[in-house]
């Protein structure tokens, strides 16, 4: 009996892992570059409060992310509006997290793409909700259309020259009145980008 027990411990701690927690996700911002229509920032401005989480807080919370599979850096506000964003992913990588957000697309520079593959980002979300400029201008008011899909073109040709499979490029589309007739043009978008 002893031993079976021994080998059910063994089994037990091979198969699961410490990390009882599936996903932390912290927002590392409440500031965006844009004004999207579906925003609260925007619709409830007066009651809004816009700041960065301080590199502080994020150490503190960073030292729980051996509990989480994933961190991912995203909620309301744009990510790469938080100069720290760099160390923020390095730190949750140096964690073993697995590590992504969500981004508007507009801040992402050559350089800044450059940066993201070496510290092998996992996942980047992009949030197009359209597959035209003027639907997607007139709900991510102060987005550029093409610039978005030239910054998401740029991180796909470095990663295919640095033959990395990371990060992952996920494409979001919040579906509304104003847009659902384009998904299947997104769809199309989503596959060539």
């Amino acid at each position: 009996m002893e031993n079976l027990i021994r080998r059910f411990r063994s089994w037990v701690s091979r198969s699961f892992s410490t990390r009882v927690f599936n996903i932390f996700q912290l927002e590392v911002t409440s500031k965006c570059n844009l004004k999207c229509i579906m925003c609260p920032r925007v619709s409830i401005p007066r009651q809004w409060s816009s700041g960065n989480m301080s590199m502080d807080i994020f150490k503190r919370v960073s030292e729980y992310f051996h509990y989480s599979r994933v961190v991912y850096l995203s909620g309301w506000g744009e990510p790469l509006l938080h100069e720290k964003i760099l160390d923020m992913i390095r730190l949750a990588k140096e964690a073993g997290c697995i590590v992504g957000f969500t981004t508007n697309g507009m801040l992402l520079t050559e350089h800044l793409s450059r940066e993201l593959l070496k510290l092998k980002l996992d996942m980047l979300a992009f949030s197009i909700d359209g597959a035209t400029p003027q639907t997607y201008e007139s709900i991510r008011v102060g987005g550029k259309f093409d610039q978005l899909i030239e910054n998401i073109k740029t991180l796909s040709m470095l990663k295919r020259k640095a033959r990395s499979k990371k990060p992952e490029v996920i494409i979001t589309f919040l579906m509304m009145k104003k847009n659902i007739n384009e998904l299947p043009s997104v769809v199309d978008l989503a596959h060539e980008l």
